[in-house]
């Protein structure tokens, strides 16, 4: 048995407050990103399910907006109890029940991609993070957890064998059942978090909502706004795509409405707050009836794809 710090046996201990799962064993591939948004910003989180297929970016992502979303809502709470006790008032129901359920409960997600070695074994062992802000990911493979590897504060191996909540020579569904692996902390292992992987790309694509809106993700923001300023002509830079032959050319703004109709532009999305450095590369419709979509205009390149910012 892995001995437990304070933090980690409360987090383990608590009931969960909400389960996300981003699988393999899930088949559709939804417009996730709205959805828990939408929630967490009501500061009313609840159980998710979405498909990744074997895409570990969607998971990835996924992974990294719980993350950012749970750390957003505890600062919405604080600010709205300060707010009222600044007015003289009590704070509203709303926000003293969100306290509670996130004061007494743990945010749980399953990140799961890992088809089968071969007709008998199941794929790689599970692995537990836990993140500075509580919240618990049973992840497979580590890949899934590269976006927040430096979030993670505490990380665990799940071995397949021995393992208390199933057959770990013969389940074949193991994300089913997984995370209640955190009613057995003596099953878990600990090893070093700097053995989850860096992000491959300096700037990548990392979602694209139903719309075609792209998320950018950059490894070091400071990094890529620097590059951007450089590339700047006029406004305007050129992003180069793996996979994509033509140049996109988008408008630098700091707010949608700053772009041209049937234009692309780039910008950081106020929502996004204190997260890392994502970058929004959207295009305004030109007719809003006929709402085209940005990443197909652009060939549909994939998630993952390495983008590299050029003059245009």
């Amino acid at each position: 048995m892995s001995e437990l710090n304070t933090f980690e046996q409360e987090t383990l201990d608590k009931p969960t407050l909400a389960l996300h799962v981003f699988s393999d064993t899930l088949t559709d591939e939804g417009d996730y990103d709205a959805e828990i948004t939408t929630d967490y910003r009501h500061l009313r989180p609840q159980d998710t399910r979405h498909g990744i297929d074997n895409n570990l970016t969607l998971g990835t992502y996924g992974v990294e907006l719980i993350h950012q979303l749970k750390t957003n809502a505890d600062e919405e709470i604080a600010q709205s109890i300060a707010r009222a006790e600044a007015l003289g008032r009590k704070p509203h129901q709303n926000v003293l029940a969100a306290e509670q359920k996130f004061k007494e409960g743990t945010v749980r997600v399953i990140a799961n991609s890992a088809p089968r070695t071969d007709e008998h074994k199941n794929g790689e062992n599970f692995y537990l993070a836990v993140t500075e802000n509580g919240v618990e990911i049973y992840a497979t493979p580590l890949d899934v957890l590269t976006y927040i590897k430096d979030k993670v504060v505490s990380l665990f191996e799940i071995p397949n064998e021995g393992n208390p909540v199933f057959n770990g020579n013969r389940e074949q569904f193991r994300s089913s059942i997984i995370a209640r692996v955190c009613e057995h902390p003596e099953h878990l292992k600990r090893v070093d978090p700097k053995i989850i992987p860096e992000q491959k790309n300096p700037f990548e694509i990392a979602y694209v909502d139903k719309f075609g809106n792209i998320r950018l993700r950059a490894k070091d923001q400071e990094v890529i706004r620097a590059q951007i300023e450089e590339a700047k002509n006029e406004g305007y830079i050129g992003l180069k795509i793996a996979g994509i032959s033509e140049i996109v050319k988008a408008k630098v703004v700091s707010c949608l409405d700053e772009i041209h109709s049937g234009q692309f532009g780039i910008y950081q999305n106020v929502a996004d707050g204190n997260s890392p450095g994502y970058f929004e590369l959207v295009r305004k419709w030109s007719d809003p009836a006929t709402r085209e979509n940005g990443h197909e205009a652009i060939g549909s390149p994939r998630l993952g794809s390495n983008v590299e910012i050029v003059s245009h």
